[in-house]
């Protein structure tokens, strides 16, 4: 019997086609087909007879010419069971498969590593080419201003403090050929009639990110009158599907950014528009009652939230949902809510009469975060009913009414009203009565945007300041003011951990 024919080192090291062409001399000089061990009837069944009437290949080699081109290829096919593919084709065609494989997996490999590499630099912030697109470049006007990062952006330097990028990002705010062209009511109204094409073009969180966010959900109440592009920026900066939204939208805003709003929210199963709006007004108590409305849908909800927080159309927030819960899980029930003793000149802006109920008055921001308790209690206490009653005829009852709240007795996560003002980690605020020369003892230095009420709008310049503050938001950003602060801080803002 004859050996079995090996390629390769048993070969004497001939390479594989010149094994292939020696095999086939050895059958065309021998007509005996070497391979076949006794026993055997060909590529069939190990036994199997050959059935009478069926024509062998061997007979069919005897009706052909001897050295017939066509004789040749029919029996090594059969015989080696390469179906149609000659045997002096049969091994290259082989090693051209191997070939184009092993070039696919070595190019998927080389991308892979490419796109880690890119990771890994976004990671310790060297990325360079973070893009966040709405559709590709040049699709419309409209689309290319919703641009977060655009391509090859100095948006790191920016955040680093480089005064030259700096520079030329202020400049650009001012000069009017290069003006913020702002998204409108309108535009939204058509890009939200396919819901999966917004929140996917987007790049809106559809799935819970973690476990322990998903076990943690937050509940948010957001009171807005303006600026549609900046309030759908800041929706999908904070959103996540385990957590619910309640938006307040001012009764006196435009009937068409009321469409818009609820064109957003309508693609979000856990947005949605309060039920009873408030004609909000500066100073008022209706900033209150707007917050009150959303607290109370909020209950009403079936999502077991475990936290409330309120924000406006010009917060962005400074770290991602998970260091969120992970800070107020922290705090074991306690509330975040700035609570300091009313100075002098604040006590002539409250009602001429005393509160219904023995208690000292504090001040603080309109803008906190409290425990699911906490809210409960302000709807379940007749006491605090009644001293929310009472604030509805003082000025600027949003600074004090929250701040009251956590110093009173029995309130879930308050503080006793003797213990020491607290300064909260809540926002982010650049007030004008103590930015200055930090070297001379101001808190932070001067707005590189413009003051509006006191606050700070930020700029470019600003934003080397935001990003390194430890609050969970930053407040006031305006497209209008500073676009490029918007898109450089809305592109970078902490959505996901991986940024």
């Amino acid at each position: 019997m004859n050996k079995p024919l090996y390629f390769g080192n048993g070969n004497g090291g001939k390479g594989i086609e010149e094994a292939a062409a020696d095999f086939k001399a050895k059958i065309l000089r021998s007509r005996s087909f070497p391979l076949l061990h006794s026993g055997d009837t060909g590529p069939g069944t190990a036994g199997e007879k050959q059935r009478p009437g069926k024509e062998t290949p061997v007979a069919r080699q005897a009706d052909r010419s001897e050295g017939s081109p066509d004789s040749e290829r029919e029996t090594t096919e059969h015989w080696l069971g390469w179906g149609h593919c000659p045997l002096e084709s049969a091994v290259p065609k082989l090693s051209q498969r191997c070939t184009r494989w092993s070039c696919l997996r070595a190019a998927l490999c080389v991308l892979s590593v490419v796109l880690l590499c890119q990771w890994l630099l976004v990671q310790r912030g060297g990325g360079r080419r973070l893009t966040l697109r709405l559709v590709k470049p040049g699709a419309s006007p409209m689309q290319e201003h919703l641009l977060l990062v655009e391509e090859n952006s100095t948006c790191w330097q920016i955040i680093q403090g480089d005064r030259q990028e700096v520079e030329r990002a202020l400049l650009n705010s001012i000069t009017v050929s290069l003006k913020h062209q702002a998204v409108t009511e309108v535009d939204y109204l058509n890009m939200t009639r396919n819901c999966r094409s917004f929140v996917r073009a987007r790049k809106y969180i559809t799935v819970p990110l973690s476990p322990e966010e998903e076990h943690f959900p937050l509940a948010y109440s957001m009171v807005i009158h303006q600026s549609i592009e900046m309030f759908e920026r800041l929706l999908r900066s904070i959103d996540t599907p385990q957590n619910i939204y309640c938006i307040h939208v001012d009764r006196k805003s435009p009937s068409q950014f009321h469409a818009a709003v609820r064109a957003i929210a309508s693609c979000f199963h856990n947005v949605f528009v309060a039920a009873k709006l408030e004609w909000v007004t500066y100073a008022g108590w209706s900033r209150v009652q707007a917050d009150l409305n959303c607290m109370k849908e909020l209950l009403e909800s079936p999502v077991p939230w475990r936290y409330f927080i309120n924000v406006c159309g010009q917060d962005f927030p400074l770290k991602t949902n998970r260091e969120i819960i992970r800070s107020l899980r922290a705090l074991n029930g306690s509330n975040v809510i700035e609570s300091d003793p009313a100075p002098g000149f604040k006590k002539s802006e409250f009602s001429s009469t005393p509160p219904p109920h023995p208690t000292s008055i504090f001040v603080g921001s309109a803008y906190f975060m409290a425990s699911r308790e906490f809210v409960g209690h302000v709807f379940d206490s007749a006491e605090i009913q009644a001293f929310l009653k009472w604030s509805e005829d003082t000025y600027s009852p949003d600074e004090h009414v929250w701040a009251t709240l956590h110093r009173m007795p029995n309130v879930p996560g308050s503080i006793p009203s003797t213990q020491a003002a607290t300064r909260t980690l809540g926002r982010a605020v650049k007030w004008s009565f103590e930015a200055g020369d930090v070297a001379r003892g101001a808190l932070y230095p001067p707005c590189t945007g413009r003051y509006r009420h006191l606050v700070c709008v930020y700029g470019a310049g600003d934003l080397h300041w935001v990003v390194r503050q430890r609050c969970f938001f930053a407040n006031k950003f305006d497209p209008n003011m500073d676009n490029t602060a918007v898109q450089v801080h809305g592109g970078i803002s902490p959505k996901q951990d991986t940024w």
